[in-house]
């Protein structure tokens, strides 16, 4: 038997991030309009929808360019692209939304030169990986970490990508990234298949 798909929000470009938290589907890509229910809603590459009726929210910040990586956390949806400006403010490549309500918070504000493609959170860090040169005046090579709550560099967690990364993920104390990148720190990692503590 082959599923059916659920009647839900459509966008008119590219959908390129989701992330789930409770009942809500948070997403991110390269759209400026969402259609649900017979309307037109203006939607500037950040959306959310019920993910039980599939309706459209009234969660709706706005970047000024691609959203390529969303990752929640407790109260906080974080986001990452190639976007300079999230909701009139400057906002290099990341940065954090109230998960209810869509407004920004202070944290994160770093200066990422490059483009994120990949977002996770755990042990208290926001991991970043993607095409990353530098963060702020400190050199990195396509990976690195923030401090969660304050959005300050980790000077301590710094493991170098010789190409881009496309997908974090933290789990079990431990952090898997994937990617283009055929060695990390040096050492030969074939498809991408590596991880840290």
């Amino acid at each position: 038997m082959r599923p059916t798909p659920s009647t839900t929000a459509t966008f008119n470009g590219t959908v390129r991030a989701i992330a789930y938290s409770g009942t809500t589907a948070y997403i991110g890509g390269d759209f400026s309009a969402a259609y649900w229910n017979g309307g037109t809603y203006s939607r500037t590459r950040l959306a959310a929808i019920n993910v039980t009726t599939g309706a459209l929210l009234s969660w709706s910040p706005k970047a000024d360019k691609a959203v390529r990586a969303i990752a929640v956390s407790g109260s906080t949806v974080y986001i990452g692209g190639d976007f300079g400006v999230v909701s009139g403010v400057t906002r290099r490549r990341v940065a954090g939304l109230a998960a209810a309500t869509g407004a920004l918070r202070a944290a994160p504000n770093a200066a990422i030169y490059g483009q994120v493609y990949s977002l996770a959170v755990g042990n208290g860090r926001l991991y970043l990986g993607g095409r990353i040169a530098a963060i702020g005046s400190q050199a990195r090579s396509n990976l690195a970490a923030l401090a969660q709550n304050s959005g300050a560099l980790d000077g301590t967690w710094k493991p170098r990508a010789e190409d881009r990364v496309e997908a974090v993920v933290f789990t079990s104390g431990r952090v898997y990234v994937g990617g283009i990148f055929s060695n990390v720190s040096g050492v030969a990692r074939a498809a991408g298949d590596t991880g840290w503590t």
